[in-house]
């Protein structure tokens, strides 16, 4: 074949290369290719007719690999321009996904009555104070917001004497006193004590993060919550994430109550999986609509799951006995009132993080992981 022929080939294939690319390279690949030639015709005609398929077979190839790369910088460099943020690295993801991931392990070791609880919650407890802790040396990028929220509502649980977070459980009612209504306006008792709890959360979350942003170590944490205004309602959607296994231990869902198991893990597999969804929206409504579409649908999950019980024993007993259904309906109240606070405590968050952070020009771009 005519060398003269292939090297005009070649170039020709140079040519369809990306610009940025073909600018930098096509000249040196064109010689590194004239000196290949000429030292295969020193081996003979087979080395030579080797290397022509060599090169032109894997030329296609390399140039759509390249104009991968480059689409992958593009939007890398769309990201940062958008919320001041570098995109989150693999390693990245998977830190803020094994964090949902974590509450469906507590849910699965708690199943058999032979494993050790107190063992078990300790050694979860221990991974995601370890991992918080973590992510708070390396100035809290965006995988450490889900540690961050598990860390705000524990210690609002425990800490706090539990007059926070458990507002929600029927045990903590019973020290408080009951609201002067009829029975036929609990479902604006259910409302009360979802607000303080929901309320309460936020305003932990609000001061917690002042108080980090005092240090002046945590000035790109200050520069992510100005131009990225989901950072905040991540937070507290890891927060949900915990409000979900307290709502489930203190009422006797799927931890205790077999028919109620698959859809506790199923609600908290939703909300990973919006997690999973909200770390690879580029956009900062998309990452919204991610964390209230994952909210919704686990709180629907949850409702199910509070009527397969009573539906199952209307089925196999008497269906004229209404009692069973009363405690699903309760349990259907809570979880509205529960989801409606949910939703109004994230657009708030959002309206503060927009009001107290207004974005300026960086100086550079925090990283990410």
């Amino acid at each position: 074949m005519n060398q003269r022929m292939i090297l005009r080939l070649y170039r020709s294939l140079l040519q369809l290369y990306p610009d940025r690319f073909r600018q930098r390279y096509a000249l040196e690949m064109e010689e590194v290719f004239s000196q290949a030639i000429a030292e295969a015709q020193q081996q003979g005609p087979a080395a030579l007719r080797d290397l022509y398929l060599r090169e032109l077979w894997g030329l296609p190839g390399s140039i759509l690999r390249t104009y991968s790369q480059e689409r992958i910088c593009q939007l890398g460099r769309g990201r940062q321009g958008a919320t001041g943020e570098i995109p989150l690295s693999r390693r990245g993801t998977l830190a803020a996904i094994l964090a949902f991931v974590l509450p469906m392990l507590f849910i699965f070791l708690n199943l058999s009555p032979s494993t050790n609880k107190p063992i078990n919650i300790a050694i979860i407890l221990s991974l995601i104070v370890l991992t918080f802790l973590a992510g708070l040396i390396k100035g809290l990028p965006r995988w450490s917001m889900p540690y961050f929220g598990y860390v705000l509502a524990i210690t609002a649980y425990v800490i706090l004497s539990n007059r926070l977070v458990d507002l929600i459980s029927p045990a903590m009612r019973q020290t408080l006193p009951e609201l002067p209504l009829h029975a036929s306006f609990q479902p604006l008792q259910e409302v009360f004590y979802a607000g303080l709890t929901w309320l309460g959360l936020l305003v932990l979350t609000l001061l917690a993060i002042g108080g980090i942003l005092r240090l002046r170590r945590y000035q790109p944490f200050s520069q992510r919550l100005e131009h990225d205004w989901t950072l905040v309602p991540f937070i507290l959607f890891a927060e949900a994430v915990v409000v979900f296994i307290i709502l489930g231990t203190k009422n006797q869902w799927a931890i205790d109550a077999q028919p109620e198991r698959p859809f506790l893990v199923a609600s908290l597999f939703l909300l990973g999986s919006g997690a999973w969804i909200y770390l690879r929206s580029p956009s900062a409504w998309q990452r919204l609509a991610a964390l209230l579409a994952s909210l919704s649908l686990a709180i629907c999950m949850a409702g199910i799951g509070k009527w397969a019980p009573a539906l199952l024993m209307l089925w196999q007993q008497d269906p004229g006995k209404p009692s069973w259904t009363a405690p699903a309906w309760d349990a259907s109240w809570q979880l509205t009132a529960h989801w409606g606070w949910m939703i109004c405590t994230l657009l708030i968050s959002i309206l503060l993080q927009r009001l107290f952070f207004q974005p300026r020009q960086m100086s550079s771009p925090p990283g990410a992981s």
